[in-house]
């Protein structure tokens, strides 16, 4: 018999984009799904289009608290073996559930796919993660590791075990307020091996009011707060590694390229107000390089162009670093040539004596 699918849906203020995310979710063609709106003290008409699906999904408001929070909530009043997350600005295709149970197997922890990547009106713009980047199948613990993390969805794009999230919650809720799937996607690895889909089962959406998308010109206060949210999910890895009898080093966070030039930008802008105050712009570079070397998320000749942006970050004159930095992380659509530049990049295969990176 297929498991049980859970699919809760967190929104906060998404009132544009909350009846797709639902239907989405109530037009599963798997045998057994329920559907769980969770509304986290939205203040726009959110609770009106939650109250248009009343007896064909059910719904829990709550004062807001976080996405942790409003994900505690969900599973709380779930039932499913397997459960889905949804953002409410996001949504799955008619066949995520039914694939997902296909591909269940025992002792997984969890089973992830590609998401499309659309805009604020649904149009396709790609694929998350990208095609041609591998996301890894197994024990993924030693990629951890060896590189700070793996290749993984956000939210939308997991399905979980109810035995691992029995373990792993509640998500603690002042420490992951925001993004909290990165809790649930580096933690739920130790408690099985991850099964990965090449199928788009759903769709990420890019918007500007993402509330953890770096978007426009990218503040000081809002570079902090990745790296912090980083070196908070470190702790949990840290811990969780320790409980679970696996060897973890002890500067995992810097074996992640994106985590390292997110905390080199913040080094570089605000040294007094910067997280971590044993870095040096000397220290970083040179972690920054070593991470992009052994990354498995940036394909061909990506690396050399992240790997020469870290050492411009670390060497460039202080008047240069707030457009260096914005010019790199801030989130907008760039131009044509620009995005047709990157993705022959990622086609490019480097060769050397060592054998190829790609």
């Amino acid at each position: 018999m297929s498991p049980p699918v859970s699919v809760i849906v967190n929104n906060f203020n998404y009132e544009r984009y909350l009846a797709t995310a639902i239907e989405s979710a109530l037009s599963q063609d798997h045998a057994s799904v329920e559907v769980i709106v969770v509304d986290d003290g939205s203040t726009d008409g959110s609770r009106e289009v939650i109250a248009g699906y009343d007896g064909r999904a059910k719904a829990i408001l709550k004062p807001n608290g976080g996405q942790a929070s409003a994900m505690n909530a969900g599973f709380d009043a779930s039932s499913g073996e397997i459960v889905i997350f949804l953002d409410a600005d996001d949504f799955l295709e008619s066949t995520a559930a039914s694939s997902v149970a296909s591909a269940w197997v025992d002792g997984c922890a969890k089973v992830q796919y590609r998401l499309s990547i659309v805009d604020e009106d649904g149009d396709r713009l790609g694929a998350f993660p990208p095609p041609e980047v591998a996301m890894p199948s197994g024990d993924v613990v030693p990629l951890i590791a060896a590189r700070g993390g793996y290749t993984t969805p956000v939210t939308s794009g997991n399905a979980y075990a109810r035995g691992v999230l029995d373990a792993l919650l509640p998500i603690p809720e002042q420490d992951f307020r925001i993004s909290a799937d990165g809790y649930l996607n580096f933690l739920a690895p130790f408690y099985g091996d991850v099964v990965s889909l090449e199928i788009e089962l759903g769709a990420y959406r890019r918007h500007s009011s993402n509330r953890w998308t770096l978007s426009g010109d990218v503040s000081e206060k809002a570079l902090r707060a990745h790296v912090e949210h980083d070196l908070t999910r470190q702790r949990y890895v840290l811990e969780t590694a320790r409980r679970r009898g696996r060897s973890m080093p002890q500067d995992l966070a810097l074996r992640d390229w994106g985590h390292v030039l997110h905390r080199l930008a913040s080094l570089r802008l605000d040294r007094s107000a910067h997280p971590s105050d044993r870095d040096t712009r000397r220290g970083l570079a040179i972690a920054g390089v070593r991470a992009v070397r052994g990354s498995t998320g940036l394909a061909g000749a990506e690396r050399i162009g992240y790997g020469g942006l870290i050492l411009a970050l670390a060497a460039a004159p202080s008047w240069l670093v707030p457009w260096l930095v914005d010019w790199a992380l801030a989130s907008r659509p760039r131009p044509a040539w620009l995005r047709l530049a990157r993705r022959a990049l990622r086609k490019l295969t480097i060769r050397g004596g060592a054998g190829s990176v790609s």
